[in-house]
This record gives C-alpha cells, structure tokens and sequence, in this order.
C-alpha cells in the first residue's frame, strides 16, 4: 500500500490514526464514518483535517486518472485521436468521473484539442 502526503509534516506531529475511511476494491465502493471522537473534536479542527483529508484524496485521484489515462493510450496505441480520446471518455463514465483539469491538459498535448 502507498502512503500519501499532501505536505510536509514535521518530526514533531503526533500522528493519529483515526479509522472511518472504508473501501471495498473489489466493487469500487468507499464510505466515510468517522468515530464518535472525530466529532467531538472542535469544529475548526476538524474543518482543517477534512482540508488536509481533501487534498491528499485529489493527490490519489488524479494519479489514479492519470494511470488510466496511460493504460486507455496503451490500449489504444495506433488509432487516431479522436478514438482514443472517446476510449479515455468511456472509461471515465464507466466510474462515474470526469477526468480533472490536469489530465485534460494532457489529452490536448497528446491527442489534439477537441473533446
């Protein structure tokens, strides 16, 4: 398992663990439910771990569109852009997403522009 980081944390933090994110790989599903001390924590705390929480999640996301972005290109190598970039659309809908602004940049440096 890879661990991510949204920044730098100092030697100094206390790390916590708090139990609350679950996820089921094999039918792509996940859900939060936080422990009772989660929520006793102060309101602008909590406000900022969920901030910290956020960013570190958009981090694995958009490396998760980025590796299906490569895996759809490999899959695909040879055709020309437009299906390629319909393979990548059909992919994303297939879970639900739209791909981030990153990787829309990278199918307009790699595919053309169009969409």
């Amino acid at each position: 398992m890879t661990a991510f980081i949204s920044q730098f944390v100092s030697p100094e933090v206390f790390l916590v663990p708090v139990n609350g994110f679950f996820a089921d790989p094999d039918n792509g599903v996940g859900w939060v439910h936080m422990p009772d001390a989660f929520h006793e924590v102060d309101p602008p705390a909590r406000l900022k771990i969920i901030a910290e929480w956020q960013r570190a999640l958009a981090g694995l996301q958009t490396a998760a569109f980025m590796e299906l972005y490569q895996r759809t290109l490999d899959s695909t190598h040879g055709q020309p852009p437009a299906v390629r970039r319909q393979a990548f659309d059909r992919a994303c809908k297939a879970v639900g997403q739209s791909w981030p602004p990153e990787v829309g940049e990278l199918i307009q440096r790699d595919l053309g522009p169009g969409r």
